[in-house]
């Protein structure tokens, strides 16, 4: 038992239609502000550091290691573990 009333011409109905990529382009556009806004200060120079534990050239260096191991096809556990051998030997623990 609806009913919809219509005055006049207007057949508008409110709040109107939603359109899907709205929502997702206001995200995209923010992340690109705030991205855009820590390089320009310099905070994604500590972002990478504080991303970067310990000494960050040996976590650096490690990371491409890692990165270049995976696109050459090693196994992710052996991977890993080469990854974590190198922070380790470059922590000089002993």
């Amino acid at each position: 038992m609806s009913y919809n009333i219509v005055y006049g011409k207007d057949k508008r109905r409110y709040p109107g239609p939603k359109s899907p990529w709205k929502k997702p382009l206001i995200y995209a556009l923010i992340a690109l502000t705030l991205i855009v806004t820590a390089h320009v200060t310099g905070l994604s120079a500590a972002i990478w550091r504080f991303l970067l534990p310990g000494d960050p050239t040996v976590t650096e260096a490690a990371l491409i290691g890692m990165v270049e191991n995976i696109k050459n096809g090693v196994s992710l556990s052996d991977t890993v573990t080469a990854f974590c051998q190198e922070i380790i030997h470059g922590a000089n623990l002993s």
